[in-house]
């Protein structure tokens, strides 16, 4: 604990916080998700829009 503690208290940079969650979903996202996952090259997506 004493370790955590002086790095804490020496640090110099800034910080980043990373929320982790069970699930990600963004429903505006979703189709394009999908096509991610599905192996849909990204140029085939960008036609169709």
């Amino acid at each position: 604990m004493e370790l955590l503690t002086k790095l804490l208290n020496d640090f110099k940079s800034s910080a980043k916080r990373i929320e982790t969650l069970p699930i990600y979903r963004v429903d505006d996202e979703l189709e394009e998700y999908e096509r991610y996952i599905n192996g849909v090259p990204e140029f085939e997506f960008e036609k169709n829009n």
